[in-house]
């Protein structure tokens, strides 16, 4: 499946571990977010765990994390023992870690008890915006202290984070088709607020064990959205490259879910 992913792509991520893959993995199922950065996975990851038996879901796949815990293959197996639930072990991942999980060997070994939640974003300019704004502040959670930084509005990173996000979820996309396991979008707009219906109905059409009562939330995450998100998604104007990366992904995304409403109007008269 490491062909899935570009070969630049694959070099980089395997640098970070011992790559060697190994057998003998925990018998689990896995339930596996794949997601872009500022795409809510935090807070869908906790919100699962509340409803659903799967146990802690972290960046499992992250190269630091297997470090820390050993290394490679048997720094991943003391991981999966760790965060199990239930029989069950859910993590959440993007392009590196997937290329981790599959070259050690665990993903090839779970892969007839393991489903897929491609979480998207629908606005993908309000993404950009997040990125851009948490890169300046470096404060990616609520729960983070706040810091004195002031962000300041960049057309030009907002429209190279665009074109990340975009790049990205197309290879996870290509990844899911070439692997044939089952999988089901989830899209931050529809649990944001709280409405955590359609999640629940993705996770229980994978098989994930749904808990007898929902656990209350400790330290729950808050938007971090606030009126400067607002008025840099107002002011941003993409040119005819990013305007037609913003096409591609509403295409990418729109084929891999139900259609996508309109996006809204442009606010307000063009920055000067």
């Amino acid at each position: 499946m490491l062909d899935a992913f570009p070969p630049r792509h694959v070099s980089v991520a395997l640098s970070q571990v011992d790559a060697t893959p190994a057998g003998d993995w925990p018998d689990v199922h896995c339930l596996a977010i794949l997601f872009t950065s500022r795409s809510g996975s935090s807070h869908l990851g906790r919100e699962i765990t509340r409803r659903f038996a799967v146990g802690r879901i972290e960046e499992s796949f992250n190269a630091p994390r297997i470090n820390r815990e050993g290394g490679g293959a048997e720094g991943l197996k003391r991981i999966i023992a760790l965060d199990s639930e239930n029989g069950w072990f859910a993590v959440k991942t993007s392009n590196r870690g997937l290329i981790i999980g599959e070259a050690l060997g665990f993903l090839d070994a779970a892969r007839e008890k393991t489903g897929f939640l491609y979480l998207v974003r629908r606005d993908i300019v309000a993404q950009a915006v997040s990125i851009v704004k948490a890169q300046q502040t470096q404060r990616w959670h609520s729960i983070a202290p706040p810091t004195s930084a002031t962000p300041t509005f960049d057309a030009v990173a907002i429209a190279e984070q665009i074109g990340v996000v975009e790049t990205i979820m197309r290879m996870l996309k290509g990844y899911l088709d070439r692997a044939g396991r089952p999988w089901r979008l989830v899209a931050y707009e529809d649990f944001h607020d709280g409405d955590m219906s359609t999640v629940e109905s993705a996770c229980l059409a994978l098989g994930a064990p749904a808990r007898a009562e929902v656990i209350a939330p400790v330290n729950p995450l808050e938007k971090t959205w606030d009126e400067v998100n607002a008025d840099w998604v107002a002011r941003f104007r993409p040119d005819p490259k990013t305007a037609a990366t913003i096409g591609r992904y509403r295409d990418l995304v729109a084929s891999a879910g139900p259609p996508l409403p309109p996006p809204p109007p442009l606010r307000g008269p063009p920055p000067p």
